[in-house]
């Protein structure tokens, strides 16, 4: 039987199996938020055409039996510390030292300018890997000095992301509004993309970081 053939007591009782015994794909919990996130998705799945079963499942006296256990999946991740969604941990600066020295962001090459420009990109404001490279134009930069002399890159605006798409309900974000210093240090980010975006003498060519097809 499929979730939207169901009555409302018989989908209480399969919610309440599953918020007890759901894992993700690595075996763990999932957070507080991605609970809540599934018991939304299934609402509006149910109460979208076709199916437009006009039900509520948050508060619903109907609902209270997989409620109860989904408050108590909730509570026992808060005890054990779980509540929230793990990050991927930081970078730590003995791991960027390793790549500073390993040769691999050197400006004198070609793809080690590359590399340096994409990292620099993402560790100083903040882009989720790939996403939203390809999609970034030179105009995005512009290089300044702050009032004490000392020179530095910024971002021209903040392009639409996952977490910040654009719209009504959209919250700002202030990634764009970081600064890249100049510093001493050999291939430092700063001079990377200064070189790299000197060298962008092709017009037709609008991305920041592209790559030619051999």
């Amino acid at each position: 039987m499929e979730l939207h053939e169901m009555d409302n007591a018989t989908l209480d009782n399969h919610l309440r199996l599953f918020y007890a015994e759901v894992k993700n794909q690595d075996g763990d919990d999932y957070s507080k938020s991605t609970l809540l996130g599934l018991r939304y998705g299934l609402e509006r799945y149910l109460n979208s055409p076709p199916h437009n079963k006009g039900i509520t499942i948050s508060g619903n006296p109907e609902f209270k039996k997989s409620n109860v256990v989904l408050n108590a999946k909730l509570k026992s991740l808060k005890q054990d510390g779980k509540e929230n969604v793990q990050h991927k941990p930081p970078l730590e600066p003995e791991d960027l030292q390793k790549l500073k020295i390993s040769g691999v962001f050197d400006c004198s090459s070609p793809l080690g300018l590359l590399r340096n420009v994409w990292f620099s990109t993402v560790l100083f404001w903040c882009r989720r890997g790939r996403e939203g490279q390809r999609n970034l134009p030179r105009e995005s930069f512009v290089f300044a000095q702050d009032p004490t002399g000392e020179e530095y890159a910024t971002m021209t605006h903040s392009e639409a992301s996952k977490n910040h798409p654009g719209g009504i309900k959209d919250s700002e974000s202030f990634q764009h509004i970081g600064r890249m210093y100049q510093t001493n240090e050999e291939n430092d980010g700063y001079s990377a993309l200064k070189l790299y975006i000197s060298k962008l003498l092709n017009p037709a060519c609008r991305s920041i970081v592209s790559v030619s097809e051999a």
